[in-house]
């Protein structure tokens, strides 16, 4: 099983919650932009020390493994056989732009093999466009969320940056995405896991 997570920071709660999960993709545009198609050359929303952080609060049990410069991150824990690749600066879905950020067509190859394994997806926060579901093949996807996620449950409300996001074309089911969730695990107020098998039971439970 693959877990991708876009727009990670430094969250690393899943590692320890999922462990039956062995592979993770964590993907951000930090430290060099923000949310990823804009860049900030005043510094304003550059995280200097994001890097740092991250190699700093990983899980202790997870060692980075590749030593000589190289790219993404790789860590792995050797007491639960989970691996996971750490892909910075990288705005994605892809633009034109990435190639500002010093990431190369086979960085580019390399992350696509591993995003056609994806079976579990995280939306924490931010939102990403649903044009990732092409990476996924037709995979079934498990859906991993939480509090922190606007789900619309009114077309009138929608805003034109909720266009083209996940959460906005899974309300309105754009091409039929709700068939591509096979379950959605939302962590509750007290950071309990809560299993749903369809998107309109989700919607309905954490509007209620």
């Amino acid at each position: 099983m693959t877990l991708v997570y876009i727009g990670c920071g430094t969250d690393f709660d899943l590692l320890s919650k999922l462990p039956q999960i062995k592979e993770f993709v964590y993907i951000d545009c930090q430290p060099k932009s923000e949310y990823g198609y804009i860049e900030y050359d005043t510094g304003y929303f550059h995280r200097k020390k994001y890097m740092k952080n991250f190699s700093d609060n990983i899980d202790k049990s997870f060692k980075k493994i590749n030593l000589i410069p190289s790219y993404p991150d790789i860590y792995f824990n050797f007491l639960t056989n989970q691996i996971l690749y750490h892909y910075y600066s990288m705005p994605f879905p892809w633009t034109n732009r990435i190639f500002k950020y010093n990431i190369t067509k086979d960085d580019i190859n390399k992350l696509t093999n591993l995003l056609a394994n994806t079976t579990h997806l995280v939306i924490k926060g931010y939102n990403p466009s649903t044009k990732i579901f092409k990476y996924f093949n037709n995979n079934q996807i498990t859906l991993i969320t939480d509090k922190n996620t606007y789900y619309p449950n009114n077309i009138q409300k929608l805003d034109a940056e909720d266009l083209d996001k996940v959460a906005t074309d899974l309300f309105l089911n754009t091409n039929n995405i709700q068939n591509r969730i096979k379950e959605i695990l939302y962590f509750d107020n007290k950071n309990f896991i809560k299993s749903f098998t369809s998107y309109i039971e989700f919607l309905y439970n954490i509007k209620n």
